[in-house]
């Protein structure tokens, strides 16, 4: 059938019924919208290559310490202590370690010779977090290590911390007050989304010179640890290392040692591990996610088929007729299949529009967390081709599309094998 027969279609079947049409219509779109925002908002976009995030595929991370004794049943947990995490950035297996804090700090920013005080958030890293995330420069370059090991005070702003506190100037080379101790700016960088939480900030600064130092700790701290593997089959060989290198550790300390809570972990069990002295349940999790996945389909999905059913049965007098003029049952059938395709292409053409009015106009409201609603002065965006995934909208509209075949086809095909004096007597 061509385009415009599907539109002549379309419309047809609306005139002779509008209501029903049009709510079948829109729960076709609400049942592809709903999978496809619950989708888009637990797996895809936490999960996604999002600017400057490109290389979380073949990432392992370790954020959280418990440390125990052979001696006592007593614990203590937290973020990842300085010394445990330099003893986790040796490992050769790895492409590339970062040591850096678990979240931005707020820091006071000022321009020397200006009373303008603003709050921005800044992220102590090392010299290794640049080559672990691809960060666009608009102008300047990274730190180094000898920066971090020297405690050098530099900086790394963004874009509209820059233009905030320079305008048309070039920031590079410029000094500010952070934390009222000058700094001196040496990059200026795109702005990253307040969503990639354990990366966001206004300004990155060598986590030897960020307020948190003081409070570095052995085991216990305020960091955490993210190892790139050259590819994502290296993880198996990096744990046993890592696993080889913690051994040796807990000789050190015994009678103390760590407890690996199953780390480190691949993405999402990293982003589903909040605790720190216990790990997440990933089997109950995906559980969940799936479960709640089926039932917010199916929630449309039923009234779907029940609108669907009962638009089919108003039909069955018309369908009857077409038999008694010599309308086979497979041509009957074809039909319907080809009316139920129309309904299901202009409910996905519609829920589309949807899903795209929500990415753009309302994206806080599904996709932004606490955390990213603590920044405040930190950009929060999301692209559009993160939400809008062609595998998981190809699945929601054939699902929908199955729901619609089988609920007008059913009693189609009922009415089929029937006499055409019953179909024809049929009440509508």
């Amino acid at each position: 059938m061509k385009i415009s027969g599907f539109i002549r279609q379309a419309w047809r079947l609306l005139r002779e019924s509008p209501v029903l049409g049009f709510v079948s219509i829109f729960g076709t779109a609400l049942a592809i919208g709903l999978v496809t925002i619950t989708v888009a908002s637990q797996r895809l976009i936490p999960e996604g290559e999002i600017y400057p995030a490109y290389k979380r595929s073949r990432m392992l991370f370790y954020k959280k310490s418990q440390e125990k004794s052979t001696e006592s049943e007593q614990t203590s947990s937290s973020s990842v202590g300085l010394k445990l995490a330099q003893r986790i950035a040796g490992l050769t297996t790895a492409e590339c370690v970062s040591i850096s804090e678990g979240y931005p700090d707020d820091y006071p920013f000022r321009r020397a010779g200006e009373k303008r005080e603003l709050t921005r958030f800044v992220l102590g890293t090392d010299a290794n977090f640049w080559q672990v995330y691809d960060f666009d420069f608009v102008s300047g370059s990274p730190y180094t290590s000898e920066d971090v090991e020297s405690a050098t005070r530099v900086i790394i702003i963004d874009e509209p911390t820059a233009h905030t506190f320079f305008g048309n100037e070039p920031a590079v080379g410029q000094e500010l007050l952070v934390g009222f101790k000058p700094t001196r700016v040496i990059g200026v960088v795109k702005p990253v989304s307040s969503f990639i939480s354990a990366v966001a900030a206004n300004a990155w600064m060598p986590y030897s010179v960020a307020k948190s130092f003081a409070h570095a700790g052995e085991l216990r701290g305020p960091y955490k640890v993210e190892i790139l593997a050259y590819k994502a089959s290296d993880f198996s060989k990096i744990r046993k290392e890592l696993d080889e290198v913690l051994s040796r550790y807990d000789a050190e300390l015994a009678p103390r040692y760590i407890s690996r809570m199953d780390q480190p972990d691949e993405l999402r069990a990293s982003l589903a591990r909040v605790w720190s002295n216990v790990g997440p349940d990933m089997k109950q999790i995906n559980r969940e996610f799936y479960v709640s996945l089926i039932l917010l389909f199916l929630i449309p999905g039923i009234n779907l088929i029940v609108i669907s059913h009962a638009r089919m049965r108003r039909r069955l007098q018309e369908l009857g007729v077409r038999k008694a003029f010599g309308a086979t049952t497979s041509k009957l059938l074809c039909q319907v299949f080809q009316e139920s395709l129309v309904y299901t292409i202009v409910g996905a053409i519609l829920g589309i529009v949807l899903l795209v009015i929500a990415a753009y106009g309302m994206q806080s409201m599904f996709f932004e967390s606490p955390i990213t609603d603590m920044m405040n002065g930190v950009t929060f965006s999301i692209p559009l081709s993160s939400v809008l995934s062609w595998r998981v909208l190809l699945v929601a509209i054939l699902s929908s599309f199955f729901l619609n075949a089988s609920a007008m086809l059913i009693p189609a095909w009922q009415m089929a094998r029937r006499d055409i004096v019953y179909s024809l007597s049929i009440k509508r």
